[in-house]
């Protein structure tokens, strides 16, 4: 992939994840707030990171998990692990989606 196909894509997989995040997993409730959009923004480069690297499954809901509890002081509930589950699983998904969208991955 080229160097410019390469910054399309992360731009694609970025705004996707942002979106996931911000109105699927929204850990506080704040989605539905216009003021509040970019409430989980920091977190989407790791994210993306982790997509990109074709991480498994499990290290998405780890660091989903990281952030509910260590930065943002929520309990862990297994409601709470069944919906990063579902969340982790969503990304992954688009990731996958949007892979195949792509032109070849050869390098010009």
């Amino acid at each position: 992939m080229s160097d410019s196909g390469f910054k399309t894509f992360y731009a694609k997989v970025h705004e996707r994840a942002d979106e996931i995040l911000q109105y699927l997993w929204d850990p506080i409730g704040v989605g539905h707030f216009p003021e509040a959009r970019d409430e989980y923004s920091s977190y989407v480069p790791q994210v993306v990171r982790l997509l990109l690297e074709e991480k498994n499954h499990p290290e998405l809901v780890r660091y989903l998990h990281e952030i509910e509890a260590v930065h943002m002081g929520l309990s862990q509930t297994e409601a709470s692990l069944a919906h990063t589950q579902k969340i982790a699983e969503t990304l992954v998904a688009h990731y996958r989606w949007l892979r195949t969208r792509e032109p070849s991955q050869s390098t010009d």
